[in-house]
């Protein structure tokens, strides 16, 4: 494979990736606000249950907040000039680690609450909740992981090439 189609080839996937990961960010939201709703309708589990439903509802501006930085960015690049692949690579590099790192610090938020008094609900509900909203932020931290890894990896490739 030559030079050329290898840039065109890394090129494709790079947009595939800015497009999937503005659509993993409207997932999260969607995701995000579903949970608040959830733990809000938990009347059985007390404080806890409305902090975490807030919590989420604070995660859920967060992801909105990213998608409205996001959706501009791309609509200039696929609408009027292309950014470089580079410019690309940094721009998803430093969403990706960002919302790395809130998925990260929502993990840890949500054991300390649920950690902190072991009957605040009762243990099927519990169950159900934790599961999901667990499930949801092993599922954000490892898409934004491999987003990370794989831009930082183009950038490393890009430098080695200049």
């Amino acid at each position: 494979m030559s030079t050329s189609e290898k840039a065109l080839e890394t090129n494709k996937f790079t947009h595939i990736l800015t497009i999937g990961f503005t659509l993993s960010n409207i997932i999260h939201a969607t995701t995000a606000i579903v949970l608040s709703t959830l733990w809000s309708n938990s009347k059985m589990c007390g404080g806890y249950s409305h902090i975490l439903s807030k919590f989420h509802v604070a995660l859920f501006i967060i992801y909105i907040a990213v998608a409205l930085v996001k959706l501009p960015i791309l609509l200039k690049h696929y609408l009027h000039e292309p950014i470089s692949q580079m410019w690309m690579n940094r721009f998803i590099s430093h969403f990706s680690i960002k919302l790395y790192t809130i998925a990260i610090l929502a993990e840890i938020v949500l054991e300390l609450v649920s950690y902190s008094d072991q009957h605040f609900c009762s243990n099927h509900q519990r169950e159900v909740l934790m599961w999901s909203s667990r499930s949801f932020y092993s599922i954000s931290f490892l898409l934004n992981f491999l987003s990370f890894v794989y831009t930082s990896v183009q950038r490393m490739s890009f430098y080695k090439t200049v």
